[in-house]
């Protein structure tokens, strides 16, 4: 148990250290054109502006940050990430039994890319908006396995726990995956709002986007 206690509390000190060492270091990238703000909403009024750049507005009189829902999602990116270590563990540890081991090397493969998107995300960059629609459609795909590989481990009596549990973590998978596809609509409201063609957003890292048209 106190091993248990020990990990968790590691697990949420990172976890938090790496959303905000990220998210105080990022949020300048969620500023909007100024000139293209002030001919929106005055100093100091709430913008009322339409689709899709409400999504993406930041008012100059106010300190950037990243919209709370964004916040929210990377935050709960970081935690899921982090569950690449625990799976792995089980998987090398041998829960091939019930096929749970099977599903478990994607789903560190899927832990490994989330992992990653939540710092992406803060920093509002064009290549997370693909990313993570990939990443939660992989998301939706392999957890609709989960859940029937938890349906089967539940029949049986003695394992009927293990078949709950996995069963739950599947079903918060795919709540996530749904509130990444959000989060990447709002990353490239933000860079449409700038003038640049959501078509031509990169989906590679370290690639820049194209020049912004500047005809809208």
């Amino acid at each position: 148990m106190e091993a248990f206690v020990a990990f968790a509390l590691v697990f949420a000190t990172v976890q938090a250290a790496t959303y905000i060492v990220c998210e105080r270091g990022n949020r300048s990238a969620w500023v909007r054109d100024v000139a293209y703000v002030h001919a929106e909403a005055a100093p100091g009024a709430s913008f009322r502006g339409t689709e899709p750049a409400a999504h993406a507005y930041v008012g100059p009189q106010l300190r950037p940050r990243a919209p709370l829902h964004v916040r929210a999602v990377a935050l709960w990116s970081i935690g899921m990430g982090q569950m690449l270590i625990p799976g792995a563990l089980a998987a090398a540890g041998g829960t091939i039994m019930y096929g749970i081991g099977l599903v478990g090397i994607p789903g560190c493969m899927l832990a490994a890319r989330i992992w990653g998107l939540g710092p992406a995300l803060l920093r509002a960059e064009p290549t997370a908006v693909q990313r993570a629609r990939e990443t939660a459609r992989f998301a939706i795909l392999l957890n609709a396995v989960v859940l029937v590989v938890a349906v089967l481990v539940g029949l049986d009596p003695q394992a009927w726990g293990l078949g709950v549990f996995t069963g739950a973590y599947g079903l918060v998978s795919v709540a996530h995956a749904i509130a990444l596809r959000r989060v990447a609509d709002t990353v490239e409201a933000l860079w449409v709002a700038r003038g640049y063609d959501a078509e031509q957003l990169p989906r590679r890292r370290h690639t820049a986007p194209a020049a912004p048209n500047v005809a809208a």
